[in-house]
C-alpha cells in the first residue's frame, strides 16, 4: 500500500494532512502504525521523530519487503530494526552532515504477513549532536 499526499484540500479545509489509523490484514483490523504522539511527535506534518531511548514504531504488513524513509541529519542517532522478531540491523546510523531523506530497504522476505519494529537506541556517533530517529514513511513492497 502506498499513500500519496498531493497537497490539495477542500476549500473548507484548513490543511492537507492524511493519517492512517488502521489497516486490514487477512480480514483483521490492525491499529498500525503504532506511534505514541508524546513519544513520536509529528514535525509539522512532515515526519515523526523521537530521541527517547527504547521508543518504538511498528507496522504489521503483508509483502516481500518494506522500505523505511527517514530524515537523516547532524542531530540524528542510531536505531535498531527488527522484522518478525529477527534483528536485521542492530545499529542503523541516521547521522549525516546535512539534512536529507534517505530510504533503507529491507527486501527479500517471503510474501506473507510481517511485523517491522524500529527502536530508537538513544545512542549516537561522536559527530552527532543528538539521538533523533525519524520516520517519514514505511513503504510495503
Amino acid at each position: 500500500m502506498t499513500i500519496s499526499v498531493d497537497g490539495a484540500h477542500a476549500p473548507a479545509s484548513t490543511g492537507n494532512w492524511v493519517r492512517v489509523d488502521a489497516t486490514v490484514v487477512a480480514g483483521k483490523t490492525k491499529a498500525t502504525p503504532v506511534l505514541a504522539a508524546s513519544v513520536w511527535p509529528n514535525f509539522p506534518g512532515d515526519y515523526a521523530f523521537t530521541g527517547l531511548k527504547n521508543a518504538t514504531a511498528s507496522l504489521t504488513f503483508r509483502g516481500s519487503g518494506v522500505d523505511w524513509t527517514a530524515l537523516v541529519g547532524p542531530n540524528n542517532g542510531r536505531a535498531k530494526v527488527v522484522i518478525d522478531g529477527v534483528v536485521v540491523n542492530s545499529k542503523l546510523d541516521l547521522w549525516a552532515p546535512g539534512y536529507a531523506y534517505q530510504t533503507f530497504a529491507f527486501n527479500g522476505l517471503v510474501d506473507t504477513v510481517h511485523t517491522v519494529v524500529i527502536t530508537c537506541l538513544g545512542t549516537k556517533q561522536t559527530a552527532s549532536s543528538g539521538t533523533i530517529v525519524t520516520l517519514k514513511a514505511l513503504t510495503v513492497e
